[in-house]
Parts: C-alpha cells; structure tokens; sequence
C-alpha cells in the first residue's frame, strides 16, 4: 500500500481510459433530465398526508435509486479520479478554481435567463443576507453541484493524507454525521444541513472512496461479492432510513426535501460505491454514442434547464418523455454550436481531440464537470 503521506503516484501517471465512466456519465447525466423534466411520475412520498409507517411506492424506488442518484455518483466519480492522482494542493487549487469558475458563469446566466435584471438584484439581496447559503445553492440554480464537489474534493485532499486507521473513523464519522443531519432537520433543526444543496451530504464519501482506492487490488478480485455487500447494505440503510425520515410536506417543508431526502442519505453512499465499482470493472470500450454522451454529459448537465424553456416558450410539447428527448438532444446541438461560436470549450468541457478519436482523458474537475486523469464530462 503506498505510503499515506504520498498516495497513488504511480497510479496518477497512467492514462488508461476507464471504459466504465463513459456509460455511468453518459446515462445518469440522461437521469439529471428526467428528474427535471419529471418524465418519470413524481414520487409517492411527496403527496402524503400521514407518515407512520410509510411504504415506499415503485415510483418513490426509482426516483430515489435511479434518477436521483446522479449527483452522488458524479461526485464519486470525481472523488475517485481526484484521489487516484494523487492530489496535491496544485491540482486542488486547479479544480476548485475550474468549478468555481462554472457555477459562477452558469449560476449567474440563470439568474439574468430566467429574471432579467431582477435577478441580479434579487441575487446581490440574498446574498447580502447570506453568502454562504445562497453560494452553497448555486445562486439557487442546480449549479450547486459544483460548489457542493470543490467542497468534498477539499476533503479528500485532507482525508487521502491519513493512515488507514483514521481514514475508517473519518467514514464512520462521516454516515453518523449524515444521519445525525437527517434526524435533525426532521426534527425541525438546522434544516439547511440536510438540503438536497447541502456539500456536507457527501462526508463520507471521501473516506470511503480512498478506502476503496487503497484495497481495490483486493477488492478486484471479488468485485461481485463486494458489489453484493454493498448493496444488501444500502438495502439495510434504506430500511432504517424509510422508517425514521419520512415526514409529511407541510406549509413549511424542509428546504429541499419535500417528503424525504434527496440526498443525505447513508444509503446513497453505498449504491454509489457499488456502482463505481462496477464502472471500474467494465473494460470494454462503450460505444460511440455512449462515448459521445459521456463527453457532452456537463454541456447536458449546464445546457438543458436553459434549452428547455426554450422549447416550453415555443413549443408545446403534451408528453414528457418527449419533452426530455427534446431537451437531451436540444442540449447536445446547442453545446456544439455554442463551443463553435460563443463559448470557451472549457465553459462546456467540450474535449476536441477526444470528439476527433484520440484517447479521452480523466480529469476530476469536470464530472459534470471535468475529472481526474482526466475524464472530462
């Protein structure tokens, strides 16, 4: 195991392309848009009246397990690229400055998009009243994503620096700091520590990860029993987590969380694991249109709010599902001809010599935004 002071050098200088982050980014980079467009009917658990012993619903397990896992296994992944370089306060001060750089751009073309010049103020007010809040939201956009990843990508600088031992505290500390949010704010307190906007979600994700990184030798070896664990566990998680944190919507609901969490969630570490690893054990190359997603999965994540209330001011589209295909593809033809003729590449992660069949690369600044190796999203 390399030495915990200098982790995964020699690792950070290969450049093979993992095969299975083309197929996790290009499909749940899809799942961001259906969740937003709601072409999956809504979950159960957001119109009940009464909360005792509440069954979770078809419709509640597959925008909980599928749809909304996205976020959380985009910042697995840039969690993982990130650590598997090695870090270093060089390459964290590049990302966190990239995604920086992001959610100020798109945050604040959301805002004039969508409000004019009454964004801008209603912006400048909220976050005179509170900076950290209203930056940790995005602007209030879904742009929170990249404040929320240079947060955890902070933490995994500090956490891949630790011996093993520590690192398991930190990972146990991290799920009880998670639940301990959870009951909190169904409590009615600190509801802000359990928003869906919330980069305290994503605690124990560092530990777990360089966890993952520094056993992954073994772990290869016994990918499905691991995978298998991992999961009966997020089944057990999930058990617990039904029966404490349903709550019903009221007048007031928790901020961002309209019947159960989005994403501080235990159980959402642990799906996100199993399906990292299962990236990680694919090794055929995806194919072209996977491969072509996967490039355009932060131009999707950045482009479709804006491209589909273009759609909605122009067209009226009766069904959903065809509404997101619209928006989908609509997000991909806008990312080709912004990066042409409006937009640094950069602003839209576009990789030229990728598209032209070199070698991607990994970088984890970028998933959603870019990512290590350099896998840019």
């Amino acid at each position: 195991m390399p030495h915990p002071r200098q982790p995964f050098r020699s690792r950070m200088k290969s450049s093979k392309h993992i095969h299975g982050l083309d197929y996790a980014r290009a499909l749940f980079s899809a799942f961001v848009v259906i969740w937003h467009t709601h072409a999956f009917p809504a979950p159960s658990v957001w119109s009940i009246s009464d909360a005792a012993k509440y069954r979770p619903s078809f419709t509640d397990i597959a925008n909980y397990y599928l749809l909304l896992q996205a976020v959380p296994v985009f910042i697995a992944i840039s969690c993982y690229l990130y650590i598997s370089r090695g870090g270093g306060i060089d390459l964290l001060s590049r990302r966190i400055k990239r995604l920086v750089g992001l959610m100020l751009f798109w945050g604040l073309a959301n805002l004039v998009f969508f409000e004019s010049i009454a964004g801008i103020s209603r912006g400048w007010a909220a976050i005179q009243a509170s900076p950290f809040i209203f930056t940790a939201q995005g602007f209030g956009s879904i742009y929170y994503f990249f404040f929320a990843l240079s947060v955890t990508l902070a933490v995994c600088e500090i956490v891949l620096r630790m011996k093993t031992a520590v690192v398991v505290l930190s990972l146990v500390v991290g799920m009880f700091a998670t639940a301990a949010f959870n009951w909190s704010a169904v409590a009615g307190h600190n509801i802000d520590l359990q928003a869906f906007w919330s980069p305290f979600n994503y605690l124990s994700f560092p530990p777990a990860i360089t966890l993952l990184i520094r056993y992954q030798d073994q772990l290869r070896k016994n990918i499905a029993s691991f995978v298998g664990v991992m999961l009966v566990l997020c089944a057990i998680a999930s058990a617990v987590e039904w029966g404490t944190l349903v709550h019903v919507n009221t007048d007031a609901p928790l901020v961002g969380s309209i019947g159960f969490p989005e994403y501080g969630r235990v159980s959402v570490l642990f799906e996100s694991i199993a399906i990292l690893s299962l990236c990680l054990a694919i090794k055929r190359e995806a194919p072209f249109f996977i491969r072509y997603a996967s490039r355009q999965s932060l131009s999707l994540y950045c482009l479709h709010p804006f491209v589909l209330a273009l759609i909605g001011s122009f067209v009226q589209v009766p069904y959903l599902p065809l509404a997101t295909l619209m928006g989908i593809v609509g997000s991909y033809v806008a990312a080709e001809i912004l990066s042409r003729f409006v937009l640094r590449p950069s602003i839209l992660s576009l990789d030229r010599q990728a598209a032209s069949g070199n070698r991607l690369s990994h970088d984890p600044g970028a998933t959603i935004p870019r990512s290590a190796p350099s896998h840019k999203l």
